[in-house]
Order: C-alpha cells, then sequence, then structure tokens
C-alpha cells in the first residue's frame, strides 16, 4: 500500500520517507530536544528578518500543526468521511505573539504530545493506516499524516538551525 497526499506536503514527507514511521516520528523528537538545549530564554523571542516568526512561534507552530494532524489522522483511521479544513497558520502564529511560555515548556508539551501520537500509530491496523479522508480539500491517508508530522517538524527544525540559531 501506499501513502496518499497532496504534493504540497512531498518535502516534508521526503526528509523522513526513508525511515519507518516510528522511527521518523521518535527521531525528529529527539532533534527538537536536542536543539532546544541550545535555546535559552533571551533567544525565544529572536527572529533573524522581519516578517518572520520567533523561535517561540515557530515551536508553539509545531506543536499547533501537530494537533491539526493528529485530529485529521484520528478522524480518518476512524472512518469519519467529513472533509476537514485547512487551518491558517499565520494566523495562528499571530495569535501566539504576546505568547511567553518557556521553550523548555512548549518542547516538554511537545514531547508529551509526540509520545501520545506514537502510541496512537501503533495502536493502528494496517487498514486503520491506509485509510484515507478529504483534508484541506485534497485526499490524504493516515500514514501520510503521521509522516508529515514528522517531516514537519524536521523541516522547522533545519529551519531553526539554519536561520535562526545559525545566523547567531
Amino acid at each position: 500500500m501506499e501513502l496518499v497526499y497532496a504534493k504540497f506536503y512531498e518535502g516534508y514527507i521526503d526528509l523522513v520517507k526513508n525511515l519507518s514511521l516510528q522511527e521518523a516520528l521518535h527521531t525528529s523528537m529527539v532533534e527538537m530536544k536536542e536543539l532546544s538545549e541550545k535555546i535559552n530564554e533571551e533567544l525565544a523571542d529572536y527572529k533573524y528578518a522581519d516578517g518572520k516568526w520567533t523561535i517561540r512561534q515557530v515551536i508553539q507552530h509545531i506543536l499547533d500543526a501537530e494537533r491539526v494532524f493528529i485530529y485529521r489522522a484520528n478522524a480518518f483511521a476512524r472512518k469519519d468521511e467529513t472533509p476537514l479544513p485547512a487551518f491558517d497558520e499565520d494566523l495562528w502564529a499571530a495569535a501566539t505573539i504576546s505568547s511567553k511560555t518557556s521553550i523548555k515548556i512548549l518542547v516538554e508539551e511537545l514531547d508529551l504530545l509526540r509520545r501520545s501520537n506514537i502510541l496512537f500509530f501503533n495502536s493502528l491496523t494496517d487498514d486503520e493506516l491506509y485509510h484515507a479522508g478529504i483534508a484541506s480539500n485534497k485526499p490524504i491517508n493516515v500514514k501520510a499524516l503521521g509522516y508529515i508530522i514528522a517531516g514537519h517538524q524536521k523541516h522547522h527544525t533545519n529551519i531553526l538551525k539554519e536561520r535562526y540559531l545559525g545566523s547567531l
């Protein structure tokens, strides 16, 4: 069976497709935890350019997106045929501008969410993993959503390394 997803997600999946789903979910979280040890609170509101998100907003975005993707995966695994909407990541990020949640707490929350989501994916049958639904007006299956979760996080971890921490 194959993964079903919109072309938009290909870049995320390409970052982790050489791993099993469980390895992809686990290793992307390990990378984030290791990276977060290099980010002190003085850096949390750093932006590498005008109009870009802060480090704190990037991590909050990873959390928000994972919650959206896991909701979609859960709904489709349970054979819910209701088409699910897109979400406006810029709108969500703008709503977190005044957040002062510490990087440590955000990463701890992400780690707990990820561990829960790993258990969720472990509990699914092959039929459930390959069941598809419609999200953002495109077909997508549950297993692809798992890879997207891992690849999306890896994508943003790479950006944090290259554009945020690499320029300091």
